[in-house]
């Protein structure tokens, strides 16, 4: 016993000297260890130009992710473009040399099929995607080596599937495009199909502008009648069983149409925050729903890349410093599916952004205390980490980062995202006019 508590308590001081020992070091000696660190446990990136397929420095990818079949491709903002890039070259890896067949986009599920058929039918690569994903990346010069590597491979016998996973309208089809669509759904199992049964709610669907929703936000018998006639759109489409392959997207749209307009009433319309519980996590929540529907039902038994943000792909916010009440797609999906779903978040020390509302701006300046910080140090300008190494690294548990919107935010990051992409300077996305 005398044995045992001499043990313990020379353990108990062995401890207590190891951390008074590192408390003491200075600044610039934790700073080294830190970028010796790194530099020796991250993985190195020799490129992220799309057009270098000599993919020897992504090799590494094939056993990091075995047994892998959701892979989610992140970007810290949406005018991240040496993200683009990279993301470009990663899905050409995960198609040509890792099985992956579909990349599913950040995008509306309606419009993103449609730019599958679209580019399908050989139409050009601009008008294809442009139906698609949001301007973000369609209007992106960095995203046009995808639209090209797409279309060159919907000629060949391994071509790259396309879907999305947002329940928002995101590219060019117009209101009257999916009205046109959803009616032509209707008469081909209902002849006698009338929309003026459902006045209310293809009078709003046709005209789903700014204004309308704005009337209809405030008119609670409006909302009443337009989801009445909507339950009922739901309902009769629910009778089809035996439906074709195109029109098992467009019945899962018309799913998505109760909760996007739930969306859509509850969220603000006159730019003050939005309420994440009942805004933000309904949406993530149906990128989830979509997502397993992809999964399970649609492309049962194929591998899936996911394109979207660092926000939706991760998982876990309760491990921020300062937790939110925010539950994104990256949590639902590694609920169910654990380790066949891999997060892979990017993001970059300094350089430049680009947004639609505010134009190109400087990215914020890392904490010295970020790991992008000490990032910056190393010799390489691309890196790869996993994140379960960092149980035996001197980052302390919780210490910033800025994979959401290049915010220094604390958190227990290996908790939260499998893997970081680091960029040491970041190019802005260029919006083609």
């Amino acid at each position: 016993m005398n044995l045992v508590m001499s043990l313990y308590r020379n353990t108990i001081i062995l401890a207590i000297a190891s951390v008074l020992s590192y408390s003491c070091r200075t600044d610039p000696e934790r700073v080294k260890e830190k970028i010796d660190w790194l530099e020796k446990n991250s993985i190195h990136i020799r490129s992220i130009d799309p057009l270098d397929t000599m993919f020897d420095d992504l090799e590494f990818l094939s056993r990091e992710l075995q047994g892998v079949e959701l892979i989610g491709l992140g970007e810290a903002t949406h005018g991240d473009g040496s993200t683009f890039l990279a993301k470009t070259r990663l899905i050409r890896f995960l198609h040509e040399r890792m099985g992956y067949e579909v990349l599913a986009f950040e995008g509306g599920l309606l419009d993103c099929f449609e730019m599958e058929k679209s580019f399908s039918k050989g139409d050009s690569q601009d008008s294809a995607f442009g139906k698609g994903p949001f301007a973000v990346w369609s209007r992106s010069a960095q995203v046009n080596s995808l639209k090209g590597y797409i279309s060159n491979r919907k000629k060949s016998s391994k071509p790259l599937l396309l879907s999305g996973f947002d329940f928002q309208p995101s590219g060019t089809l117009s209101s009257s495009d999916r009205t046109s669509l959803l009616v032509a759904f209707y008469k081909q199992h209902e002849l006698e199909f009338d929309t003026s049964t459902y006045h209310s709610f293809f009078s709003l669907f046709r005209n789903s502008n700014r204004l309308t929703l704005t009337r209809i936000r405030k008119d609670s018998i409006l909302q009443e009648k337009f989801f009445h006639d909507l339950d009922q759109l739901v309902w009769l489409a629910d009778r089809y069983e035996e439906i074709a392959e195109e029109d098992r997207v467009l019945k899962q749209y018309i799913h998505n149409l109760r909760p996007l307009y739930t969306h859509l009433f509850r969220r603000s319309l006159n730019n003050s925050e939005p309420d994440i519980k009942s805004v933000i996590n309904l949406r993530d929540s149906m990128m989830a729903i979509n997502m397993i529907w992809l999964k399970e039902e649609y492309f049962p038994g194929k591998k899936i890349i996911i394109w979207g943000a660092n926000t939706h792909i991760g998982y876990n916010r309760d491990q921020l410093k300062y937790p939110d009440e925010m539950k994104p797609m990256g949590s639902f999906l590694k609920e169910l599916y654990g380790k066949r779903y891999y997060s892979l978040s990017f993001t970059a020390f300094d350089g430049n952004m680009f947004s639609m509302q505010q134009g190109l701006r400087a990215l914020p300046q890392a904490s010295n205390k970020s790991i992008e910080y000490v990032w910056s140090q190393c010799q390489s300008q691309y890196s790869f980490l996993r994140t379960d190494v960092f149980a035996d690294g001197p980052f302390p548990e919780i210490f910033p980062a800025r994979l959401f919107g290049y915010l220094n935010q604390e958190a227990v990051w290996k908790h939260m995202t499998d893997g970081i992409f680091f960029i040491k300077t970041m190019e802005a996305s260029k919006i083609i006019k």
